[in-house]
């Protein structure tokens, strides 16, 4: 199988490769290229990507004498993500986020249905993790509630968004409060994603980059309302504009608003930000990851809509 010679992949000319292929693997191919509307030639780049990296790193996992000692790991913070460094550049990322007296029981505050608590806090924690340029290796669930019938509601809003990036359910820890009656709902979602530190998206913001935010950012019932009405980004939208090379960065705005994300772009380099006079309260909070913010390219700022369809604002400059 080849691809067009003449397109270029990211980072160099491409080279045209030929390989046989069994039936039941082009089978399959077929299969997977159909269900998620990707391209053969995209699933093969990054199968074989992932396959090289195993191969060229197995050797140090699986030597008798591969060791780790606490003073060999580096660790390091951007925003809710943590970033546990090894010696031979692997890089795991671990985020948490929480939900409480959100939910269908008797004492909540705001009353959701647990389906839909379960996607918007599970697409929160995914984007944190996705946004750093981490792929999610692992998700589990702490229900501070009964199974049966909520909590199984949640785990299928959580599913419901892990399988949207192709993500195995079987990834899914899930543990609940069996012994006691709960009258309100907590949930916390925690995921652990993986990365090599050369693919890792922090620190790549640049000066005089316009910091941009997309999605609407929106808090309690109008979360539900937003996502409804697509105004909040989904965790395609996310990849897909990570995938822009004039997006540099990007970072979910949670509860401490879309300021306290900007700055952590700009600090990240070194730099400091030029606010812009908008109509809009920076320091409001944004939910669960109802809008993001971006560093991008400023000559590239008319764009976006070409490849996203959803609200944006520029809020600042990195100076």
């Amino acid at each position: 199988m080849s691809n067009n010679p003449s397109r270029k992949a990211i980072g160099g000319d491409s080279r045209v490769l030929s390989c046989r292929l069994s039936r039941e693997f082009i089978n399959e191919l077929n299969t997977i290229s159909e269900r998620y509307k990707l391209p053969k030639s995209q699933i093969l780049k990054h199968a074989l990507s992932t396959y090289l990296e195993i191969v060229k790193n197995i050797g140090g996992i699986l030597n008798p004498n591969f060791k780790i000692s606490p003073s060999s790991l580096s660790l390091s913070r951007r925003g809710n993500c943590t970033f546990i460094r090894f010696p031979n550049s692997m890089v795991l990322t671990l985020t948490c986020i929480s939900s409480g007296s959100v939910g269908p029981k008797p004492m909540d505050e705001i009353k959701v249905d647990g389906f839909t608590l379960g996607k918007l806090i599970a697409r929160a924690a995914l984007m944190e993790i996705l946004s750093t340029g981490s792929w999610p290796i692992h998700v589990s669930a702490s229900l501070c509630i009964e199974m049966n019938p909520f909590g199984i509601e949640i785990v299928k809003g959580i599913k419901s968004e892990m399988v949207k990036i192709y993500l195995d359910p079987l990834i899914l820890s899930v543990d609940t409060e069996e012994n006691f009656h709960t009258v309100q709902t907590g949930l916390g979602v925690n995921v652990v994603g993986f990365s090599y530190e050369r693919n890792l998206r922090i620190g790549k913001a640049q000066v005089g980059d316009i910091i941009v935010m997309l999605g609407k950012p929106c808090l309690g019932y109008e979360v539900v309302k937003a996502d409804l009405n697509s105004e909040i980004l989904s965790l395609k939208e996310l990849l897909k504009l990570l995938e822009l090379p004039f997006i540099h960065e990007a970072i979910p705005v949670d509860s401490d608003g879309a300021l306290s994300k900007a700055y952590i772009l700009a600090k990240s380099i070194g730099r400091n930000i030029n606010i812009y006079n908008v109509k809009l309260n920076l320091q409001e909070p944004a939910g669960p990851a109802t809008s993001i913010i971006a560093a991008i390219d400023r000559h590239k700022l008319n764009e976006i809509q070409k490849h996203i369809d959803k609200p944006y604002l520029a809020i600042g400059e990195i100076t």
